[in-house]
């Protein structure tokens, strides 16, 4: 299982020795005496280049994302710049060899149950499965807050907006927003280029 509290690694520490501890967790663990090193969503290059990387390993003359084309972008954009995602579309593209960009792109465009898009033949891949487990964390009031945000037709929301969405206080929502944030559901849009406010 995954670490989701600071008490969970307390006594992994290596305490005065010269030994190094490196964790990773969909959870902030703000609370332990610790450098974060937040890593950021791939950009757009970096996203076309990981799912040419996983196609090449199989199949080395495939060249379907070896130019960045509006397709590859189009798909890779789609994605949201998740590693998971990414690697689960070099998953499904990587047995068939017809399977265009444009056409995969098409079927998580046309959708709005993308995460059924991205486990193909009903199998679980590894993007629903993160989500699921982040969600099952969820406090009730957490998951209340998270669901209510999805009937939100843009991409940024204001604390006020959330406090309409579940009907409390804006206090509320923004911690709310603070604790979805802390489990990487939501990302404060300051962290974001070209967005001033919101979530």
């Amino acid at each position: 299982d995954e670490f989701s509290a600071a008490g969970q690694v307390a006594a992994l520490f290596p305490g005065e020795s010269r030994h190094r501890l490196v964790l990773t967790s969909r959870n902030a663990l703000t609370d332990l005496d610790a450098r974060l090193v937040p890593l950021p969503l791939l950009t757009t290059r970096h996203s076309v280049a990981l799912i040419d990387e996983c196609l090449r390993i199989a199949r080395p003359n495939d060249r379907r994302f070896a130019e960045q084309t509006q397709d590859t972008l189009r798909l890779t954009e789609l994605c949201g710049g998740l590693p998971l995602a990414l690697r689960t579309m070099a998953s499904i593209l990587r047995p068939e060899p017809t399977l265009s960009p444009a056409d995969l792109a098409d079927e998580l465009a046309g959708t709005r149950m993308r995460l059924d898009a991205l486990s193909p033949d009903g199998i679980d891949m590894p993007v629903r499965a993160a989500f699921d487990l982040s969600y099952r964390r969820l406090t009730p009031d957490q998951a209340r807050a998270f669901r209510s945000m999805s009937v939100h037709p843009g991409p940024y929301l204001s604390a006020p907006a959330v406090a309409a969405l579940i009907d409390g206080s804006v206090p509320v929502a923004r911690r709310a927003l603070r604790s979805l944030s802390r489990v990487h559901l939501v990302e404060n849009a300051s962290a974001v280029a070209g967005a001033t406010d919101g979530w």
